[in-house]
């Protein structure tokens, strides 16, 4: 029965891990939201555009709590969600923040993020990510969750991995009723992590000593130990080393796609100057034909007046 669940549980893992978003580039993401190159580079900083919010700062310190006005933000060159509840409650589905590496308290809670895709992000705070969308999280550059509550009332969460994370917070991912995998190999446990979690079937940890009193959790039902024991055989699988591979890639996501980004918009700059240059010489040879032209003009009634006062 424990090698049939086994076999259940990694086949499930193999299949959440066939969804895995994969993190778009910024020519994607502007794609996708059918944006140019040229038009975000005149946007302003907090343009809302084809209900996509546009942040070309470093920092904002702007809220957007309750705003619905955006599905979509992209902020190439934000470096923190620094502002408690700045998106919460919002209707943002997906971002593109290549370069945060912290999210704030309640920085997305009650969102509706569908993914989530940021690359940089080390740290979190209190309820940071609740209450979202997305089915499965690959954060390959995440190491501490702060405070409590960090990813909690998730319902459609089914797979966590994060493969730097060094500690689960409490109550981290509390009625994440769906929720069945959780890949952090080097993170520690705290208590009522998995509070409410009964679908929970693999766990790869470091230390896993919590308390929980929910009564449906592995820890309350009694089945934590083979969870723990499905997340080791995991650990020797190929599809583990398929993830570790996945975190080399973000990480050189992470060093390339900034100057990727600026080189795109040096390049449409470029051919602003370029153009506005073209146009410039065009007026200057148009000027120029103009003055010949009414030189010529007035060569001819010179020549008119000669002959008639020949006359």
């Amino acid at each position: 029965n424990n090698s049939t669940n086994q076999n259940d549980a990694l086949a499930s893992i193999t299949n959440s891990m066939h969804n895995l978003n994969t993190t778009k580039t910024f020519r994607q993401f502007l794609k996708m939201v059918n944006i140019t190159i040229r038009q975000l580079d005149n946007a302003a900083h907090g343009q809302i555009m084809n209900r996509c919010l546009i942040l070309m700062e470093a920092d904002s310190k702007i809220s957007y709590q309750n705003n619905a006005d955006f599905d979509y933000i992209i902020a190439p060159f934000l470096e923190a969600v620094s502002v408690a509840y700045q998106f919460t409650q919002t209707a943002v589905k997906e971002v593109f923040m290549p370069l945060v590496h912290e999210v704030s308290t309640c920085g997305f809670y009650k969102a509706q993020l569908e993914s989530l895709l940021l690359p940089s992000m080390s740290s979190t705070q209190h309820c940071s990510f609740s209450q979202n969308f997305f089915v499965s999280v690959n954060l390959s550059s995440l190491e501490t969750l702060d405070s409590t509550f960090s990813f909690s009332n998730c319902p459609f969460l089914k797979i966590f991995i994060a493969l730097k994370l060094q500690n689960i917070n409490q109550w981290c991912f509390s009625y994440c009723q769906k929720l069945e995998t959780v890949l952090t190999p080097e993170a520690t446990i705290s208590d009522r992590a998995f509070e409410k979690c009964p679908q929970l079937q693999t766990i790869l940890c470091q230390k896993c000593s919590f308390e929980c009193n929910c009564e449906e959790c592995p820890k309350c039902n009694g089945t934590l130990q083979q969870c723990l024991e499905n997340g080791k055989q995991f650990a020797l699988r190929d599809e583990y080393k398929t993830l570790q591979g996945i975190q080399q890639i973000d990480e050189k996501f992470v060093k390339y796609q900034p100057r990727m980004i600026q080189i795109d918009l040096l390049a449409v700059r470029c051919q602003k100057i370029t153009y506005t240059f073209c146009e410039l010489h065009h007026k200057k040879n148009q000027m120029t034909k103009n003055i010949q032209q009414i030189g010529q003009f007035v060569q001819r009634v010179q020549q008119q007046i000669i002959v008639d006062d020949a006359e």
